[in-house]
């Protein structure tokens, strides 16, 4: 595999886990909005993991580059960069919406048990 092919190959793997862990991050939204709060939970967790790998991903080019090896920008490392800031965005954003979700749920349960007793 040349340097081409294999740079291709490690922004590819950026916008593959950036996508996934987006994809993640809206269905962990969906899942807890349905009351799924394990699989919420669990889906945050894959989010998560695949933003670590991506940023893994991204911090190898950025040593290369820094070490004098590294390649000239391309518009597809500018569409890989655009899908890392989009899902870590969509991430932090998830998670609070996640978050104020759950609250809300847990104040309701309360607010049924006081009625209840």
């Amino acid at each position: 595999m040349d340097m081409n092919e294999e740079y291709e190959k490690i922004v590819t793997e950026i916008i593959a886990n950036s996508g996934m862990a987006r994809s993640c991050i809206l269905q962990a939204i969906r899942a807890v909005r349905e009351g799924k709060i394990a699989e919420c939970d669990s889906l945050c967790e894959e989010a998560e993991n695949y933003l670590e790998n991506a940023h893994l991903t991204q911090t190898e080019l950025l040593r290369e580059e820094i070490s004098g090896k590294g390649m000239a920008v391309t518009l597809l490392m500018v569409h890989a960069q655009d899908h890392l800031m989009t899902a870590i965005t969509t991430k932090e954003l998830g998670m609070e919406l996640i978050k104020e979700i759950k609250e809300r749920r847990n104040r309701e349960a309360s607010q049924h048990k006081g009625l209840s007793a």
